[in-house]
């Protein structure tokens, strides 16, 4: 309820849509020649992730014709946007929801002259974090990507008009981080009240094994800090880990043979499903953790940032969906047991160089981030918890190295963590700090 609350008070969030909104039609003015009032009367706004707010806002704009929000059937919400469309006065013709199964289906069946070559401009726009993803990983809602490549590769939705959308860039940000209570309650299950559970531990997601605290030991290579994220942050079903359990049985001796082929250091992978890992073969398999969907103000005990804040992907909503790469090493500033990287995602409504093209040099660009306080303070943004099979105790100058790969097939995001050996120069300064404060 608390995160509900914070997300429908987030003023910052529909003012930054709103200016993103009147620069996109600016843009199309500037593009075209011609002032705002003649070449943009006829926008034309489709709100692809079906944003109830988002598609107010823009019905709201003088500058729009029609906005279309494409949704589920829900009856509640359609009532509820046919009562604010009255009360704010608006034409009952100018914003309408429609299935997206219905509107693609229409829009494949289109011939490519159908749409009018005097129509105005055509708006995708998306809401980074809709109440409808917050119980999923961050980058679940990158499937409006899909959608947008969808639409502008049709010739019946553009007609030859102008097509643009925001949000133009996502990119996904890391931070190794200390949360000690998260881990804790995700760790392997043992004797409880003297019963033996470690048997569920084959199909729970879960970390950690007897308690054991891996230090900064890169090049160990033992497989204990391996499988412990994935991709599609969400809990497995009854019957799904049945499957998995069966499946961990049958492919044991199949791992225990690749795991000789793994890299040296400490690698924690996420694969994106809910799929086995732990050790090779032996009693205590462990059903890989995926990466969970959590804000980390509500973790309790503690949330501390134990690197800077760096850039892993950036992907460009502008341009074709497409498997993307990237990857950054982060190196510990605080000296602290890390036990997570968290992910999360900053999206450019509105580039810095478009903002300076339509509003004069000096102009910012507009983001919208659903990165936690750094403090630890409530934010109405959910991330995306990596939590280390084992904790990693980092000292100054620590480094981890983390890859991650966007599939654009299923615009999921796979991670993968490693620890590496501190770098001289870092250790030296690590050593000069301590000796300043003795």
């Amino acid at each position: 309820m608390m995160q509900a609350l914070l997300q429908l008070g987030d003023r910052e969030r529909l003012h930054a849509f709103g200016a993103a909104l009147r620069t996109a039609l600016e843009e199309v003015a500037a593009s075209n020649g011609n002032g705002v009032s003649s070449a943009v009367s006829g926008a034309e706004v489709l709100v692809v992730d079906g944003s109830l707010s988002l598609g107010l806002l823009a019905a709201c704009h003088p500058a729009v014709a029609s906005v279309t929000l494409l949704q589920e059937d829900n009856v509640s919400a359609q009532n509820w946007l046919r009562a604010s469309a009255r009360r704010v006065g608006l034409a009952p013709n100018k914003i309408k929801s429609i299935r997206s199964e219905t509107y693609f289906k229409k829009l494949r069946a289109a011939s490519a002259c159908s749409a009018s070559a005097n129509a105005g401009p055509l708006v995708l726009v998306s809401e980074p974090y809709f109440s409808g993803f917050e119980q999923l990983v961050p980058w679940a809602h990158l499937k409006f990507w899909r959608d947008y490549d969808v639409i502008r590769g049709s010739s019946a939705a553009r007609g030859g008009r102008k097509v643009t959308n925001f949000p133009r860039r996502a990119r996904l940000v890391a931070v190794a981080a200390a949360l000690p209570e998260l881990w804790r309650t995700r760790c392997a299950l043992g004797d409880v009240e003297g019963f033996d559970l470690s048997a569920a531990n084959v199909i729970l997601g879960v970390v950690g094994m007897d308690g054991d605290v891996r230090r900064n030991r890169p090049g160990c290579g033992d497989g204990d800090n391996s499988g412990c994220g994935g991709g599609g942050g969400r809990q497995i079903t009854d019957k799904e880990a049945a499957a998995v359990a069966s499946r961990c049985s049958k492919d044991a001796d199949h791992d225990a043979d690749n795991d000789e082929d793994d890299l040296s250091g400490d690698v924690s992978r996420g694969h994106g499903g809910a799929e086995c890992s732990g050790s090779a073969g032996g009693p205590e398999r462990q059903q890989q953790l995926p990466i969970l969907p959590y804000s980390v103000w509500q973790a309790g005990g503690g949330y501390q940032e134990l690197s800077a804040r760096q850039d892993l992907l950036v992907l460009d909503c502008g341009g074709h969906l497409d498997d993307v790469q990237g990857a950054v090493t982060l190196t510990a500033v605080h000296g602290s047991m890390c036990h997570a990287v968290v992910l999360w995602l900053e999206y450019d409504l509105v580039p810095t160089a478009t903002m300076a093209a339509v509003h004069g040099p000096g102009s910012d660009g507009l983001v919208v981030s659903t990165a936690p306080a750094a403090d630890g303070g409530p934010r109405p943004t959910v991330q995306g918890v990596y939590l280390l099979r084992q904790p990693v105790e980092l000292t100054h100058g620590s480094r981890l190295h983390v890859a991650a790969q966007f599939d654009g097939l299923d615009a999921d995001i796979s991670v993968e963590v490693t620890v590496l050996a501190p770098l001289a120069s870092e250790i030296s300064k690590g050593n000069v700090a301590k000796g300043s404060m003795a």
